[in-house]
Parts: structure tokens; C-alpha cells; sequence
């Protein structure tokens, strides 16, 4: 009788004893084990026989309960709780998150290309 690919140790007589990761021992024969799921979305390297993720994906961190949350979309940078450091143009840090900036006009009327963060004309019409 020959042993199947997925038996990782047999007897002398061929007969399966145990099978790798992903088979489970089923009257002698390794069979598939069920199609498993990751369980944590933002996960970037998930330990399958420990059914926990290892890193989250980029602009993700853990929680307090070790699952992967997404940083808000409006931080430029995060530290490793997941808080903004900075944030985009348009948007000011607040108590480590960043909220929509006051709508500011234009004070040069005559302006064909202003500079938002600097607020001055780069080019007059």
C-alpha cells in the first residue's frame, strides 16, 4: 500500500500514523481538513495552527484585545496604538485624531494658484 503525500509519519507497514497541517487522520487515510477562514480582516501574517494573527497589514495595528484595527484614512502617520502623529492637508491633530480643518477662503482675489498650507499665492492670474 502506498503512503499518501499528505501522511507525515507511518508505520513499517505503510499504515498513515499522523498527517501534516490542513489533513486530519480519518480511518487510517489523511482527508482535508475544512477550509478555514482568517478571522482577523486587517491581518497581514496570520499563524494557522494558532489561529491568531502574528502582523497586521500596512496602516493597521493591534487593539487592546490583539485584533488588527484600520488607522483612520485622514493621518498621514500613526504610532503603534494606532493614534495620528500628523494628518493629511486639510485636516488638523486633535487629542490624536484628525478632524476636518476650518474651510478657509482665498484672501488674494487676483490668485490663479494658491498654496493651502502656506496660505500665499503661488501664481497671480
Amino acid at each position: 500500500m502506498p503512503v499518501s503525500d499528505q501522511c507525515a509519519t507511518f508505520s513499517s507497514t505503510g499504515a498513515c500514523l499522523t498527517c501534516y497541517t490542513g489533513y486530519s487522520l480519518n480511518a487510517g487515510r489523511c482527508v482535508e481538513d475544512p477550509v478555514e477562514k482568517v478571522s482577523d480582516v486587517g491581518c497581514g501574517l496570520w499563524d494557522w495552527a494558532k489561529r491568531r494573527c502574528l502582523q497586521c497589514s500596512e496602516r493597521w495595528v493591534f487593539d487592546s484585545r490583539g485584533v488588527c484595527i484600520p488607522v483612520s484614512d485622514q493621518c498621514a502617520t500613526s504610532n503603534s496604538r494606532g493614534e495620528c502623529a500628523s494628518c493629511y492637508v486639510g485636516y488638523n491633530l486633535q487629542n490624536g485624531k484628525c478632524v476636518l480643518a476650518p474651510i478657509q477662503k482665498v484672501s488674494d482675489v487676483g490668485c490663479a494658484e494658491w498654496d493651502w498650507v502656506k496660505q500665499c499665492c503661488l501664481r497671480c492670474s
